[in-house]
């Protein structure tokens, strides 16, 4: 398919970083949902061009948002129906009030018929309750005259310095059939790749990187940077500085140890080295939250 002038709405939007990827891919984004004002403000600062509704998605009726369209046909509805009742921890009840969100994803698509839609999840949506949520989607959408593929991926595999995995279903009219990508052959971005530009302490933001960049990654996240945004000194930072106001939790049987507060900032090459020792190795996947060891897997 291809992404010249074809429109799209992000339902469940949040602040955009779903439709970010698509309008990179040339896609225009004509429209994000969402409850959250918050999100919405964010997303409008990411998508210049693009609208924004504040709504209710379990009450909103498809046609209420003809209006913020300018008689523009919808080529592709992506987004990501929250999670709650799909994910690993609580009840984990298949039938779930929450659950019943990714239906008016669905009604959105059939009076909308797009050329195609994404929707993403938890990976745990494709096993819940035997497959049922999973086999549900596919059913639903089947109906209204498309093919659904579904795949578990991850982001690492893609050139994220993230271990994090989604549920991706893929449904296209008139029997297309999609084919996911196959993983980078590259090495994957590490931690490293990502961080090591970034200075330890908190800074005000617009400040000057304190380095030139380590890494073709660094200089990709660079670009049209005009400063470090967002890096303030926060409490939760890990630091190797004994009995300097940080506490260890807990060394849990998995290798990760968990710390809360923390006053100071690594000061010498050796400590920031200790510090980040495991990203020559593998994507991070909870940062600043967690520090694995290097015994960890």
């Amino acid at each position: 398919m291809s992404t010249t002038n074809l429109n799209i709405i992000d339902l469940f939007c949040g602040c955009g970083g779903f439709s970010l990827g698509f309008e990179r891919a040339g896609f225009n984004i004509l429209l994000g949902i969402d409850i959250w004002k918050d999100a919405l403000l964010t997303f409008s600062h990411n998508h210049k061009h693009s609208r924004t509704l504040q709504a209710d998605l379990s009450t909103l009726d498809p046609k209420d948002t003809l209006r913020l369209l300018d008689n523009k046909r919808i080529d592709v509805i992506i987004g990501g129906p929250p999670c709650q009742g799909f994910s690993v921890a609580g009840k984990r009840i298949v039938d779930d009030n929450r659950n019943k969100l990714y239906k008016r994803f669905v009604e959105f698509v059939d009076h909308f018929k797009p050329k195609a839609f994404v929707l993403e999840n938890v990976p745990n949506i494709l096993s819940i309750g035997n497959g049922i949520i999973r086999d549900s989607i596919v059913s639903d959408f089947s109906a209204i005259g498309y093919q659904v593929e579904y795949k578990i991926m991850t982001a690492s595999d893609y050139g994220v310095p993230q271990n994090r995995r989604r549920a991706i279903f893929v449904g296209f009219r008139n029997g297309h059939k999609f084919s996911f990508p196959l993983p980078y052959e590259t090495p994957k971005i590490t931690a490293k790749d990502a961080l090591s530009d970034l200075p330890e302490c908190g800074v005000t933001d617009g400040d000057e990187y304190p380095k030139e960049c380590d890494s073709e990654y660094q200089k990709l996240m660079r670009e049209n940077s005009t400063g470090i945004f967002n890096h303030p000194q926060s409490e939760n930072h890990r630091h190797n500085l004994k009995g300097s106001g940080w506490r260890k939790l807990q060394r849990s049987s998995t290798g990760i140890t968990v710390y809360t507060q923390s006053t100071h900032c690594l000061d010498t090459s050796e400590q920031r080295e200790a510090e980040f020792h495991n990203r020559h190795r593998t994507p991070p996947s909870f940062p600043l939250l967690i520090q694995p060891h290097s015994d960890s897997p």
